[in-house]
């Protein structure tokens, strides 16, 4: 499942890109990811490894960037349902998920 994960980051042509700006809500993106993801991820900033992987596994892999995260989020995969985010949604998920980086270093 990891593996397939990374494939598809790779897939996605992903290449580094700049954080998502500081205007995007962090915290509604946490709220957003606790209602529609916590289901099957752990969208805290724990460090614990699971399958899927958690929110913090996925913003420590160098090859998340927040391309990698748009194409997940918009092209959901075998295992992950269709979500059906407006983009204020995606793009604070993927500001909390990469916020979630910061915090590590």
């Amino acid at each position: 499942m990891r593996r397939a994960l990374a494939l598809a980051l790779v897939a996605a042509g992903l290449s580094a890109s700049a954080a998502v700006g500081a205007e995007i809500d962090t915290k509604a993106g946490e709220s957003i990811a606790h209602t529609y993801c916590a289901a099957c991820h752990d969208v805290g900033p724990t460090q614990a490894h699971a399958v899927p992987p958690t929110f913090f596994e996925l913003a420590q892999d160098p090859a998340t960037t927040e391309t990698s995260l748009r194409f997940l989020l918009t092209h959901p995969h075998e295992a992950m349902p269709n979500l059906r985010l407006n983009a204020d949604e995606t793009a604070e998920i993927i500001a909390y998920v990469l916020s979630l980086r910061q915090r590590a270093r």
